[in-house]
């Protein structure tokens, strides 16, 4: 991993720069993300490898101590989604499945059914939606309201969508 030093890449005419932090796997869908904090906003983010442009490696050196920043960050930031997932069309593998790089506190509420806390960070809010929708009917978020609500508010858009065509 480059240390010390950012890199850039330019996506519709904006250049993002990132000092790395950590590269990831993702089970689900089979590939790698950069971690990296940005310079801009001061933030961390999330950046899938696979969907970056040509990168380019700073030449000046950055003198910050970016695991600790990314502790401090994970320590403060870190958020929990708490929700029910009930075995239809296979659904509890998929779940486990696609929240592999998360960490996942669970019981079992019934033979077909369990209650889960999923771990993660304000940048991974995104890919935390994603992974409930693919899970559609079979999923029950408990809390927080936020993610009920980010959830009701695209299952409206679609069914709104559906009804015009």
């Amino acid at each position: 991993m480059i240390k010390r030093t950012s890199i850039s890449w330019t996506i519709e005419g904006n250049t993002i720069s990132v000092v790395p932090c950590k590269m990831e796997y993702n089970g689900a869908t089979n590939g790698f993300a950069l971690i990296g904090y940005h310079l801009d906003d001061h933030t961390f983010g999330y950046y899938p490898m696979n969907i970056l442009p040509g990168v380019t490696v700073g030449s000046n050196q950055i003198d910050i101590d970016i695991d600790a920043m990314f502790r401090e960050y994970q320590e403060t930031n870190q958020q929990t989604v708490t929700f029910s997932v009930y075995d239809i069309n296979n659904a509890i593998d998929r779940c486990f499945n696609a929240f592999s790089n998360y960490d996942i506190v669970g019981s079992e509420a019934d033979s077909n059914e369990f209650t889960l806390n999923v771990a993660y960070l304000p940048f991974q809010e995104t890919d935390i939606l994603r992974i409930l929708l693919s899970l559609g009917a079979a999923i029950r978020v408990h809390e927080p309201q936020i993610i009920k609500e980010n959830l009701d508010n695209i299952y409206k858009q679609a069914i709104t969508l559906l009804g015009e065509s």
